[in-house]
């Protein structure tokens, strides 16, 4: 087998059948986060298939991260865990939210 040959077997059919469901395109959207105008990945994972579940990961994998550090900040005396299930927690992340919204452009956009 020569290179011409497996070129040659490389249509936009065989292109379509390889990638189906790889590709981002207009058929299938898809949903991302940003921040600043970047994408923001979670576990190396950058388009989901719906607006909730982009919500739901950022939710997780963001929310306690949060929170923990701006607890800290509020609290620095507190080295310990007092972060976790702190009655404070509701606000923290409805502020954080609201923050990284206003001043850092945070989206969930559809692409």
């Amino acid at each position: 087998m020569t290179t011409a040959e497996v070129k040659e077997l490389v249509s936009p059919e065989f292109v379509r059948e390889l990638f189906v469901g790889s590709v981002v395109d207009s058929s299938q959207p898809r949903w991302a986060i940003t921040i600043g105008g970047k994408i923001v990945t979670i576990g190396g994972k950058i388009f989901f298939d719906t607006r909730e579940q982009a919500v739901k990961g950022f939710y997780n994998s963001f929310s306690w991260r949060a929170r923990r550090k701006l607890y800290q900040a509020l609290h620095p005396e507190d080295t310990g865990w007092g972060w976790w299930r702190n009655a404070e927690s509701t606000v923290m992340w409805k502020g954080f939210k609201e923050a990284i919204t206003e001043k850092f452009g945070f989206k969930i956009i559809q692409v």
